[in-house]
């Protein structure tokens, strides 16, 4: 009786494309865990600049004032838009501020931008075209949500009146609430929200 040594052609083949099947699959597992990773570092790291942007904007916002103008601290509150007066650089004169989402529909998100101009001339004025805009976030998807809310000095006791409704901002607003739904790649990574309040102490102290 004759026993066989080694493998068959067909077993070799066998063997082979067995082989291969695993390698191409700790493959795709490998970057697919990859894609996963930085996604998710991808994300954390924007909600961290949200969270920052949180941050400046609520001490922008709290230190609202009339400015050198003799403008009103509130120039602009509508749901993508927010625009100050305040003294954001500690030199004892307001500055004109602006908070604006840009591009919501774009496919990376939308970007949030701060803009600051200084006041010049006699009589001083704010010149939007002298204004340095900076990206403070990004990938921004509220989508229909608005950005900023605004409410009146009777809230919480007034829920019937708040949030304001767009005629009456400029004039009642004594707090402000701003919410971002960050998602650098929604296939990849859940949405972060983030939100924060502020109130505006000047005019909170002027009622």
């Amino acid at each position: 009786m004759r026993h066989r040594n080694g493998f068959s052609l067909l077993e070799a083949l066998i063997a082979l494309g067995v082989g291969a099947a695993i390698l191409i699959l700790a493959i795709v597992v490998g970057v697919t865990t990859n894609r996963t990773f930085r996604a998710a570092v991808a994300q954390r790291d924007a909600a961290v600049v949200a969270e920052r942007a949180l941050d400046l904007f609520t001490r922008d916002v709290r230190t609202a004032q009339t400015g050198l103008d003799g403008g009103y601290p509130i120039r602009i509150a509508d749901d993508r838009t927010l625009i100050i007066l305040s003294d954001v650089d500690g030199d004892a004169e307001a500055e004109w501020v602006r908070y604006a989402l840009v591009n919501p529909d774009a496919a990376a998100g939308g970007t949030l931008e701060r803009s600051v101009a200084e006041a010049s001339g006699t009589p001083p004025r704010y010149d939007e075209a002298s204004a340095v805009t900076t990206t403070v976030a990004h990938g921004i998807r509220n989508g229909e949500r608005p950005i900023f809310t605004y409410y009146s000095a009777n809230y919480p006791r007034d829920t019937a009146g708040n949030p304001l409704p767009t005629p009456s901002r400029l004039a009642e607003t004594r707090y402000v609430e701003i919410a971002l739904d960050v998602n650098i790649d929604p296939a990849s990574a859940p949405t972060t929200a983030l939100a924060s309040g502020v109130a505006i102490r000047n005019l909170r102290e002027g009622l």
